[in-house]
């Protein structure tokens, strides 16, 4: 149907009254017979929407429902009334379920409708009921469209080109999207719309030409359709513009040596044309070559060069430019060109190659080869090192050839040199080499081997000559300078044509020992040259002898020492010693003999029938320089009887304690038995004698007090009875008060006054603190608790005091504890000497607790030395010898002698660390360090315990930075004893970290050494009280099993240690406190560091693994630092 008939269907339809027949209801009794009408009823009518707004031409779908009530079951007609002039409602879709029938009512609203605000009402009728009801208000507006202009409707476009053209469009009440479309487009011509379909108010049309596509003008057609509406069209007229171009050359003729090359320019005049055009070059003949650059042009211009081959014969030619583009006819252009003789020259030298010497000169020809060139061609040189010039006669040169000199200064390295002679002129740059060998001038120069000589006085040295010649053959006559008086040398040859003489510098005894400088001087047709030559006069070999001591005193029948000293100047070979003088039965004996070193040990043996008196002898040495000898005066004295004496150390015991007294036995002449036994004792006091009898020289006195004996001194007597007879010796002992009573008793009273007590208080368990008094520095106290703190207060100097607390459990310590052993140790000096310990050598010495470390450098009396505080006993003498001073490296030579009991004032003798004496090569092995954190300032040494760690300890070495992993040194297998052990510690330090470690092992070995743990960070706090005291709060990491301390300081003399042991905490969390002692008698609130001071604070642990002198135990420390400032 066309939209007039539409139209006039929609006229006709104006009036029209949907009335349908709903639905036909009937009545059922209990026969099944049906009876329309029965009973009274009702019916309701509802529509929805209820409301509608419809543009002209457009529609809505309404839903009606009817609803049959009570008695009525019948049939339903509808209406639509009110309904406006170009307005239909059509009802469809009926659908009756039980009492209820729905049915959709479509109003279709016409495009001539007025627009306005309408009321139809829905009228539902049935048979015997009233009329039911329902209102649709209805707005009626104008009707949707749209139209659209274009920005253009003329446009003009050269092929390959393009052009935008904007769609415009006008919205009436319509939003849909329009479609466009380009109609009429001739075949080459495309239109793109963008957007497309628009759903705007604009688009954007696009139009291309392609190249191809002929000059003339086109009508295309815009089409805009959108669904439900009339399609828009509007025209436009295109014009495509004429395409073309036109090629032309800046020049038609050209002329081209042979060898070379000329541009000319290709220029293209465009119209409307913008595409590529290829050239090409026709026509070249052989040798002829064109290129374009650039080809493909794409602008209006490139260059065309042509090159002509040299060789290319002479002659004129026709050249073709052809230009080929897409969519044209081709274009070309044409080009004369005339190929003419090359104008060209060559150089070259007569002779190539020229040599000369260091300071000299030399020439050479050019030879310049013309071929149609006259012109001039200027040379230069080319590659000439420094120093090395030439000059060219003539220059620039005309003809056909110039001569180069060449000027070679002495300063130019001899060699060979590869130069070039250059010409440059009209007809190019041409260029031919030149090789130049620079030969050195006639030289020599003298050197000796070796340059030093070091002559005794009375003998001669040798060196040799060296004569390097540099293109010279001739004589060198060669003479000593400088020499002073009674030296002289001898060269052989001399004069000589050769390479070396030999000389023979001979120095007289009177010669003055020293160093002199003299010269060796050569002379020739080249020059004079020279050398110079150390001689070093020294004193002729010798060497002379002493004793030490250089007077001997020997009982009959016994024997004595000396150390024979030999001092050795410019002599090291062996000088074999002897006895002179001596009487019948004295017999000498040397170890070593012949002494290769500095020393040896006379031991002289006096036989019993030997008259005494005083006996003049000599030791006497023979040796390559002569004999020398010195004296040794020998007093023999009467056999002494057989005797012993006794001595003692005094000792001091609490009441109720106990102690030690060392019994001493000196002996003269007697080996045997002493029976010991003890009197004089007070009511209380019991002693015992271990060993008792004693065939050594010590026995260990246990004094045992009774806690009813008065405090006091007492002297009492120790008894002794051997072959010799009885002797005695007193004791005394110091019996001190308990302090008070109970079962701990802690003894200060062999302690320096500075470190004693002024004040003490003890805790019980975690009971209150109790102040306890000290009798004769002794203080007692009791606990029951099992566990209990100490406290006390030491001033050591004026103005200073140190508060210590110290917790403990009963099973670590109780009963009687002597804080500072039994009082000040003594005991013996022992003398000796070193040998085979130089300048840059240190050797560590050590006899039971004594220890020494001699060099030359720190020892006034070196190579002598004394150990002192050596105890009674037997113990082991151990040497070791080291780098000095003390750095990163280990001892080299160890040794060992055994058991060693040596007198007061004795002499071990000289400990000689030379190779072949009773010295040994050490042992080494790697170590590793553990558990480092990095960034640690390592430090690592070696002790050497004997005797199950009772006897010697000695140091062997210390060492600074190791390393994480370094070669220690220590004593070999076959040199030890089952019951000796090395001990190594290392310590790790940073700023406020310290970490150290020690391990004890029998055979050196590569093994690890592994650190413990930092420790943590503590909380350090304050707490109240009125005086200021501080609180450490950390965790023992893992092995730190013994103990645990807090200690601060003002760095003004006032100073805090806790210490607290593993036991006592009842494990690895640590809480350490300056406690409030403000309720303890006596306490002075002035002790601790007072408010507002800066303390240094130490936080640290200590563990062990293993029992002590085992393989394997171990034990480590850690610290950590930090300051605090008091409140």
């Amino acid at each position: 149907m066309g939209y007039s008939d539409q139209k006039s269907w929609m006229s006709k339809a104006l009036v029209m009254i949907a009335v349908l027949t709903l639905a036909t209801g009937c009545l059922t009794d209990d026969t099944g017979t049906t009876e329309p009408g029965q009973g009274v009823g009702s019916i309701a009518m509802s529509i929805s929407p209820t409301s509608a707004t419809i543009a002209q031409g457009g529609s809505q779908i309404v839903t009606g429902t009817l609803t049959r009530s009570g008695t009525f079951n019948g049939a339903v007609t509808l209406s639509m009334t009110g309904v406006p002039t170009g307005v239909t409602a059509a009802v469809t879709n009926v659908v009756t379920s039980g009492r209820v029938t729905t049915a959709t009512i479509t109003v279709q609203v016409g495009a001539t409708t007025t627009p306005g605000a309408y009321n139809l009402v829905a009228v539902a009728k049935g048979s015997g009921v009233s009329d039911a009801t329902a209102t649709f208000a209805l707005t009626v507006t104008g009707a949707s469209g749209f139209t659209f202009a274009l920005s253009s409707a003329a446009v003009t476009i050269p092929p390959g080109g393009s052009s935008p053209i904007t769609i415009n469009l006008a919205r009436t009440g319509f939003t849909g999207a329009i479609t466009l479309a380009l109609e009429g487009a001739p075949t080459g011509v495309t239109g793109v719309f963008n957007p497309n379909p628009a759903t705007g108010t604009s688009s954007t049309l696009t139009i291309s030409v392609g190249p191809g596509v002929a000059a003339g003008t086109y009508p295309l057609t815009v089409r805009a359709s959108a669904a439900g509406l009339t399609d828009q069209t509007a025209t436009i007229s295109l014009t495509v513009s004429a395409s073309t171009y036109t090629l032309t050359l800046s020049t038609n003729a050209l002329t081209v040596a042979p060898g070379g090359n000329s541009a000319i320019t290709v220029n293209l005049n465009r119209t409307n044309f913008t595409g590529d055009v290829a050239l090409a070059l026709e026509g070249a003949p052989t040798g002829v070559t064109g290129a374009f650059n650039p080809t493909p042009v794409t602008g209006a211009a490139s260059t065309l060069t042509i090159s002509v081959a040299a060789g290319t014969a002479a002659g004129t030619h026709t050249l073709t430019v052809r230009g080929t583009a897409a969519g044209q006819a081709d274009r070309t252009a044409t080009i004369t060109l005339t190929i003419g003789s090359a104008a060209s020259y060559t150089l070259s030298l007569n002779p190539a190659a020229v040599s000369v010497i260091q300071g000299g000169t030399g020439t050479t020809t050019v030879d310049v080869a013309r071929s149609n060139f006259t012109g001039d061609v200027t040379l230069s040189l080319g590659g000439a090192p420094a120093g090395v010039t030439g000059a060219f006669s003539p220059n620039p040169a005309t003809g056909n050839s110039s001569v180069l000199t060449l000027t070679v200064p002495g300063s130019v390295a001899a060699g060979v040199y590869n130069l070039t002679v250059d010409g440059t002129s009209s007809a190019g740059s041409r260029s031919t080499p030149l090789t130049l060998t620079v030969t050195a001038a006639a030289d020599y120069s003298l050197s000796l081997t070796p340059p030093t000589l070091t002559v005794a006085q009375g003998a001669s040295g040798t060196s040799t000559v060296n004569i390097t010649r540099t293109s010279f053959t001739g004589d060198v006559t060669l003479s000593l300078g400088g020499a002073p008086a009674n030296v002289t040398g001898v060269f052989n040859p001399n004069p000589t044509t050769g390479n070396t003489s030999a000389l023979t510098v001979t120095v007289a005894g009177s010669v003055t020992p020293g160093v002199y400088n003299l010269t060796v001087n050569g002379a020739s047709s080249a020059g004079s040259r020279s050398t110079p030559l150390t001689l070093t006069v020294t004193a002729a070999a010798d060497y002379s002898l002493s004793l030490t001591p250089p007077a001997l005193t020997v009982a009959q029948g016994a024997t004595g020492s000396s150390t024979v000293n030999v001092t050795r100047t410019n002599f090291t070979g062996d000088v074999s010693l002897s006895l002179g003088g001596a009487p019948a039965n004295v017999t000498g004996v040397f170890n070593p003999n012949p002494a290769t070193g500095t020393s040896s040990v006379l031991t002289v043996t006096v036989g019993s029938s030997v008259a005494p008196g005083t006996y003049n002898l000599t030791v006497d040495g023979t040796g390559t320089p002569g004999s020398r000898s010195t004296a040794l005066a020998l007093t023999v004295t009467a056999t002494a009887a057989a005797d012993y004496s006794l001595s003692s150390t005094p000792v001091s015991i609490a009441q109720g304690g106990s102690g030690t007294s060392t019994i001493t036995i000196s002996r003269t002449n007697f080996t045997g038995d002493v029976s010991l036994s003890l009197s004089g004792l007070p009511a209380g006091v019991t002693g015992s004698f271990n060993p008792n009898p004693t065939s050594g020289n010590t026995s260990a006195l246990t004094l045992t007090v009774a806690a009813s004996v008065a405090p006091g001194t007492y002297t009492l007597t120790v008894n002794g009875a051997g072959t010799p007879g009885s002797r005695s010796t007193t004791v005394t002992l110091t019996v001190t008060g308990t302090g008070g009573s109970g079962n701990v008793s802690l003894n200060f009273a062999t302690c320096p006054l500075s470190i004693r007590p002024v004040w003490a208080a003890f805790q019980d368990g975690n009971g209150p603190w109790t102040r306890v008094t000290g009798s004769g520095d002794v203080y007692t106290f009791n606990i029951t608790s099992g566990r209990y703190g100490f406290a006390y207060v030491v001033l050591p100097a004026a103005g200073s005091s140190e508060v210590h607390v110290e917790y403990y459990t009963t099973a670590e310590q109780s009963g009687n504890v002597n804080r500072c052993g039994t009082g000040t140790l003594t005991g013996k000096t022992i003398n000796g000497a070193v040998a085979g310990v130089d300048a840059t050598q240190q050797a560590q010495i050590a006899l039971d607790g004594g220890a020494v470390s001699v060099s030359s450098i720190l020892t006034p009396t070196f190579p002598n030395f004394q150990i002192k505080d050596v105890a009674n006993g037997t113990f082991d003498l151990i040497g070791y010898r080291g780098p000095f001073p003390f750095g990163n490296t280990t001892s080299d030579r160890a040794f060992i002698r055994r058991d060693q009991n040596i007198p007061d004032g004795g002499s071990v003798g000289t400990l000689d660390f030379n190779v072949g004496t009773e010295s040994f090569a050490v042992a080494s092995a790697t170590i590793t360090i553990g558990g480092l954190a990095g960034g640690e300032t390592l430090s690592a040494g070696m002790n050497y315990l004997t005797a199950a760690c009772t006897g010697t300890s000695a140091l062997l070495y210390f060492l600074q930075n190791p390393g994480s992993s370094f070669t220690a040194t220590g004593i070999p297998a076959a040199q030890q004893r089952a019951s000796d052990f090395h001990s190594i510690f290392v310590s790790a330090n940073t700023s406020t970290t310290s970490r150290f470690v020690t391990e004890l092992f029998h055979t050196l070995g590569a093994r690890t050494i592994s650190l413990g743990a930092d420790l943590p960070l503590p909380a350090i706090t304050q707490l109240s009280a009125p005086y200021k005291r501080l609180q450490a709060v950390y965790t023992l990491p893992s092995g730190y099993n013994l103990s645990a301390t807090f200690s601060y300081d003002d760095n003004a003399g006032k100073s805090v240690i806790i210490t607290a042991t593993f036991a006592y905490l009842g494990g690895p969390a640590v809480t350490l406190a300056l406690p409030d002692f403000t309720a303890v008698s006596g306490w002075d609130n002035t002790w601790p560091p007072a408010s507002g001071s800066t303390v240094d604070w130490i936080v640290s642990g200590v563990g062990s693994t293993g029992t002590a002198c085992t393989e394997g135990a171990r034990t480590i420390f850690a610290s950590r630092t930090g300051s605090f400032t008091v409140r």
